[in-house]
């Protein structure tokens, strides 16, 4: 099976300003998942650009077309305006208005567990589970960061060590980028617990955030981190392959026509 990994679609309320982003997607629809029926589209946040109903309703629209094949997960842009000031309102929009219509498990409001789809492909069996790290953001200082939070946490844990989760292929998609260093202002708080609770447990780590694609394999005891940038602006994303056998492999796939530019993932970490 397949899994497209996008980001930061950061739909407008204006169609007109979604241009970009909806010639991409339709790249995508036409090329990758409609003639394929084990293609996924993983969405990680900031799907709209402030939460707003109209931007939910044309991000309804571009991804329905996706429904039954789609996993999302909402960002900082979803639940607030210009993604720094959060409205616990808006964050309910991203429930009622685009995740649920579009049968995303939930309510991913104020995170009361992961968001887990399951998915089996004949023998295959993968375990898609999305986080909510929306950060309830009540100081200046905090501005687009990001958090997991203690109890989603605590159910990821339980998740990823239960009996019935063993033989799956892993994969954790949220939106804040877990690698983000030096920025105080824009970082997942609660990066370093996050990675000791899925270390040598996921197959794959998906996120997104920084408008910054950038790819490490077999880092940080696990087999792919993917960083996406936005996508009205992104040449290629990467398509996850998963074998039959549950390996794991991770590509640079075109969303313009004609453009394919060499991307090397990177092993280990840099500072």
């Amino acid at each position: 099976m397949r899994i497209l990994h996008v980001s930061d679609t950061h739909f407008h309320s204006n169609d007109a300003d979604n241009k970009d982003v909806l010639e991409r997607l339709k790249l995508l629809y036409d090329q990758y998942f409609a003639p394929e029926p084990s293609t996924w589209l993983m969405v990680t946040g900031d799907i709209t650009d402030d939460g707003a109903p109209q931007q939910y309703e044309n991000a309804y629209r571009a991804l329905e077309p996706f429904k039954g094949r789609l996993l999302l997960a909402p960002g900082n842009h979803d639940a607030g305006f210009a993604g720094n000031f959060y409205s616990p309102i808006r964050e309910k929009h991203y429930d009622e208005l685009l995740a649920l219509p579009l049968g995303q498990p939930g309510p991913s409001f104020r995170k009361p567990e992961p968001l887990l789809t399951t998915i089996k492909d004949g023998d295959l069996k993968v375990m898609a589970i999305g986080l909510n790290t929306v950060l309830e953001t009540l100081e200046l200082y905090d501005f687009a960061c990001g958090e997991v939070g203690t109890r989603q946490l605590e159910q990821l844990r339980a998740l990823l060590l239960a009996p019935a989760s063993q033989g799956y292929v892993k994969i954790v998609f949220f939106h804040h980028h877990a690698l983000w260093v030096g920025n105080p202002f824009l970082e997942l708080k609660d990066a370093r617990d996050f990675w000791k609770t899925v270390y040598g447990r996921v197959s794959v780590v998906a996120f997104g955030h920084k408008h910054e694609a950038r790819t490490w394999q077999s880092t940080l005891g696990t087999s792919w981190i993917l960083a996406a940038t936005n996508l009205p602006a992104a040449t290629v994303v990467q398509m996850i392959e998963i074998a039959p056998d549950g390996a794991v492999q991770s590509r640079p796939v075109p969303v313009v026509p004609g453009l394919l530019p060499e991307e090397r993932p990177e092993h280990g970490l840099h500072s």
